[in-house]
């Protein structure tokens, strides 16, 4: 008999036992679900163009909080059409995408959707620009970027910046482009290797010589080039391979003296 009530009052302690450290846990649950829900997310999506379907590359992508319109982040999309904004913190979003010549596209982004592992925004598809010159008002305003095949040409002028400024300040501007802070490029998430003049390797290949030197004031263009690799130019075969450079090509009136002007200012 005493055994059995022995028994009993174990039994009962452990389940007094289990009940106590379940109460514990709860909140330390429902804690970590409530970081997890905070804490900041990758956001991706895919655009395409709505006729065809097909996958658009170079669409500027854009993160604008929703209280003031900021940019928070920006980015561009990659060859297959997809994009990705990494590590971005839980706010009430809006996320801007567009392309030369078709409708900007927007989509919003709450903090609810931060409860998710990762944030996939649906497929975007822009449709063309088909506004009607007749009812249109045509404002002048110097176009910021032209695409050409496997080239994306800025125009520095479009941008509003003192002729002063160097081209690393330039590049802080331009969508999808990031510039850390000793000086390394990446744009839509690919290193830049090196920075050419007018196609010319004048300060060697650490794009820093050429980015924080060489004044906006003398730049006529400043194009990103995705090059194909050696062999495909020679065999025409795709490899696959490619290599993001940029070129910076210098206004007629102002090739003359620039380099003395470089070497003055290095010296």
């Amino acid at each position: 008999m005493k055994n059995s009530r022995l028994k009993n009052l174990v039994l009962r302690g452990n389940i007094h036992f289990l009940f106590i450290a379940m109460l514990l846990l709860v909140p330390i649950y429902a804690s970590a679900q409530q970081d997890r829900a905070l804490s900041p997310k990758n956001i991706s999506g895919n655009v395409v163009f709505a006729e065809e379907e097909e996958p658009v590359e170079y669409a500027t992508i854009q993160l604008l909080k929703a209280s003031d319109s900021t940019v928070v982040t920006s980015s561009a999309t990659e060859k297959s059409g997809k994009f990705r904004l990494p590590s971005v913190k839980p706010n009430n979003y809006i996320l801007k995408t567009s392309y030369i010549s078709f409708e900007t596209q927007y989509h919003n982004i709450d903090s609810a959707h931060f409860k998710e592992r990762e944030i996939v925004v649906p497929t975007v598809a822009l449709v063309e620009n088909s506004i009607l010159l007749s009812e249109a008002v045509i404002v002048g305003q110097m176009p910021q970027m032209v695409v050409k095949e496997d080239t994306i040409e800025y125009n520095p002028a479009a941008f509003n910046l003192h002729e002063n400024s160097l081209v690393e300040d330039l590049l802080k501007r331009l969508p999808g482009v990031e510039v850390d802070l000793e000086g390394k490029i990446t744009i839509a998430g690919k290193s830049v290797g090196r920075v050419t003049v007018d196609g010319e390797n004048f300060f060697g290949r650490d794009p820093k010589m050429t980015t924080q030197n060489l004044e906006i004031g003398i730049i006529d263009k400043l194009q990103v080039i995705e090059k194909k690799s050696d062999l495909e130019e020679i065999t025409g075969i795709d490899d696959g391979n490619r290599e993001t450079i940029i070129n910076i090509t210098i206004k007629e009136d102002k090739k003359r003296g620039w380099i003395n002007n470089i070497q003055a200012g290095l010296g």
